[in-house]
């Protein structure tokens, strides 16, 4: 077993917030994934103690800092027979923010998206809608029409990528 643009591994409940974090990412891409807790990044099962504290725990660190809201699937489970966390999830309502920031799946890190993504990433979204029945329908009749997505030309993009000249 081995983690994946859809699968992420966490050692334990200690890392809650960067399983957080993993779980809107891989919602942004996907729309759906799983997480393991007790179970270290090279795939190796470890276990972790899990009371129903540490199930209602995850549950409301999830519920306090994804937006919008996600009600996931959170089980005790035995692996390899040691006590592990497995949180199944899913959501169609992208981009899903994680602290107030927006993250994306790549491979199998999680990625803050920058503004020009976010917007490129919601345009995207939207277009899509406007050509699939029935949301092109509901879109015609209140008047949404697609977007352009936001890109920069040749200079523009050179002066972006350019580092900020420092000195003392």
């Amino acid at each position: 077993m081995e983690e994946s643009e859809t699968l992420e591994f966490k050692k334990s409940t200690s890392e809650l917030k960067e399983a957080i974090i993993s779980i809107v990412a891989i919602l942004n891409k996907h729309q759906k994934g799983r997480l393991l807790f007790g179970v270290k990044n090279n795939g190796a099962i470890i276990g972790q103690n899990v009371t129903e504290k540490s199930l209602r725990d995850i549950s409301k660190a999830i519920s306090d800092h994804i937006e919008p809201k996600i009600y996931p699937k959170i089980e005790k489970e035995r692996i390899d027979k040691k006590d592990c966390v497995v949180v199944e999830f899913q959501g169609q309502n992208i981009p899903y923010y994680a602290y107030g920031r927006t993250y994306k799946r790549i491979a199998d890190e999680d990625k803050l998206m920058s503004a020009r993504r976010f917007y490129n990433s919601a345009v995207k979204s939207l277009n899509v809608a406007l050509e699939s029945f029935p949301s092109n329908v509901i879109g015609n009749m209140f008047g949404f029409v697609k977007r352009e997505f936001f890109e920069l030309d040749e200079g523009e993009r050179a002066a972006a990528e350019k580092p900020p000249k420092v000195e003392f």
